[in-house]
C-alpha cells in the first residue's frame, strides 16, 4: 500500500466533506507515491514530530491539527516552519491532517468521549455546526476525577459554577469556550472542552454553567492512538504514535 492509497482510506473513515467550512483538513504536503512502511501519529507536526519521522525513516505522517492552516506566504530554509517543511521535502514524508472531519466521524472524538462519559440521548450542542454533542448522564465530581485520572488527564481547571451532581454534560474537543452560552442555553450542567480564558469562566459563573477545562491536547489525544491502530489495522505499515505534547506540562 502506498502513502496515497492509505490516506484515501482515513478519507473514507473521516470524510473531509464532514469538516467545518473554515478547517484545512486534507493534504498538508503531498510528494510522490511510496510504499507506506512507517508512519507518525500526532497532534500537531512539530520539530520533535519531524526529527522523529525521519528517524523511523517514515514515508508518512498523520495529524489532527493542520500543518498548514495559514498560507505560507513563502518557504525558506531559517524559519522553524519553513526548516520544517524543508526537511520532509527532503526526506519524502508526506503529511496529511484530518482534523474537524475526525471529530464527528465514527469511532472519532466525539464518539471517544460519548463512550467515556457514558452519555445517553446524544444529539448535537449546536445548531450552526456538529462539532459539539451533549447527551445525559448522572455524574459528580468524583465520576469526573475518575475518568479524568482513567484518560491521564491533568491539571483540569474548573470554571464557572460548582455543581457536586450532574445530568446533562456537553462536551466540545479543543477549544470549546465559544459554546458556553449555547450549552447552558441548551440546559446543559457542565461543559468539557479547553481552552478556557478567564472572563469565559465568569461568563459561565453567571449563565449558572460549569465548565471543566481538560485542555486542548487531552480533550483529543484519545484519536491518535486509535489512529494508530487503525494505520496497522488496515496497512503493513508500523505506526509510531506522538502521545504527549511536548510543550505543555504540570509543576
Amino acid at each position: 500500500m502506498n502513502t496515497v492509497e492509505l490516506v484515501d482510506k482515513l478519507r473514507a473513515w473521516a470524510p473531509e466533506e464532514l469538516q467545518e467550512p473554515w478547517d484545512k483538513t486534507g493534504w498538508q504536503l503531498r510528494l510522490e507515491e511510496r510504499e507506506v512502511k512507517n508512519v507518525v501519529v500526532a497532534m500537531d507536526v512539530t520539530r520533535d514530530v519531524v526529527d522523529l519521522a525521519i528517524e523511523k525513516g517514515a514515508e508518512l505522517i498523520l495529524t489532527h491539527h493542520p500543518f498548514i492552516f495559514s498560507p505560507l506566504e513563502y518557504v525558506d530554509d531559517v524559519s522553524l516552519r519553513g526548516k520544517m517543511v524543508c526537511d520532509l521535502i527532503r526526506h519524502n514524508i508526506s503529511v496529511y491532517s484530518s482534523h474537524t472531519s475526525m471529530d464527528k466521524a465514527k469511532g472519532g472524538v466525539n464518539d471517544q468521549w460519548i463512550e467515556k462519559l457514558g452519555l445517553q440521548s446524544v444529539r448535537t450542542l449546536s445548531d450552526e455546526d456538529e462539532l459539539g454533542i451533549m447527551g445525559t448522564a448522572s455524574l459528580d465530581l468524583a465520576d469526573f476525577k475518575n475518568i479524568f485520572e482513567r484518560e491521564a488527564i491533568t491539571g483540569v481547571r474548573c470554571y464557572g459554577r460548582r455543581k457536586e451532581q450532574v445530568e446533562t454534560v456537553a462536551f466540545v474537543g479543543g477549544s470549546g469556550a465559544d459554546y458556553i452560552d449555547e450549552a447552558a442555553l441548551k440546559g446543559a450542567d457542565v461543559l468539557i472542552t479547553g481552552d478556557v480564558k478567564h472572563h469565559d469562566g465568569q461568563r459561565a459563573y453567571e449563565i449558572g454553567l460549569m465548565v471543566l477545562d481538560i485542555g486542548h491536547f487531552h480533550s483529543e489525544k484519545a484519536i491518535l492512538e486509535t489512529m494508530a491502530y487503525w494505520v496497522e489495522e488496515v496497512s503493513d505499515a508500523a505506526a509510531h504514535v506522538v502521545m504527549n505534547s511536548p510543550f505543555v506540562f504540570d509543576i
